[in-house]
């Protein structure tokens, strides 16, 4: 699967991927007003503006085979107050919802880590919503485990816990592989 740092040019697609997965993914947890709350166009306007100036604290990766299927963003270091230097943080990860199980968040997620490897990050942590099961799992699958921090979301008011995982550590590879999920 074709990963690969995003440019401006991928910012319609990422602002559809987004808006497609939160309205499939969270139809569940959130009123409607809530997941139409920011239009495709508005998301693709900022994500091109965002990645029009670049930055060093952060990265956005896209698997794009030919076209972008899904998409995460990287702080490095993490935005969190408690976080040390050697912590980044997976601030978004979403995948068009017709490409769910085919193993595009994975690919995602393992080239995040190698690239985090490379900068000599220590740990990797997630936020998501404590009542999400699939990203809960997907997150175990990945070597990821809640690390007990917790807080009600201020926007939707929904629990959210955090999540952490080495960057070092291959074995959930190993897993993935016997497991058929890469």
């Amino acid at each position: 699967m074709a990963v690969r740092s995003a440019v401006e040019a991928d910012a319609d697609a990422i602002a559809r991927v987004c808006v497609r997965a939160r309205r499939a993914g969270y139809r569940a947890f959130m009123r409607p007003d809530q997941l139409d709350g920011v239009p495709e166009a508005v998301r693709a306007e900022l994500w091109q503006r965002r990645l029009r100036a670049g930055a060093t604290r952060w990265f956005v990766l896209v698997s794009a085979d030919p076209e972008v299927a899904g998409y995460g963003m990287v702080f490095a270091p993490s935005c969190d107050a408690d976080a040390d230097a050697r912590v980044a943080e997976l601030a978004a990860l979403y995948v068009d919802p017709d490409a769910w199980g085919r193993g595009v968040g994975t690919a995602l997620v393992t080239r995040a880590l190698d690239g985090l490897r490379e900068r000599r990050f220590s740990e990797l942590t997630v936020w998501t919503l404590a009542d999400n099961a699939r990203a809960v799992a997907f997150s175990r699958r990945l070597g990821f485990t809640p690390d007990g921090h917790r807080f009600d979301d201020p926007t939707t008011g929904l629990p959210t816990m955090r999540l952490r995982r080495p960057v070092a550590i291959r074995r959930w590879r190993q897993r993935l592989r016997r497991d058929s999920l890469v």
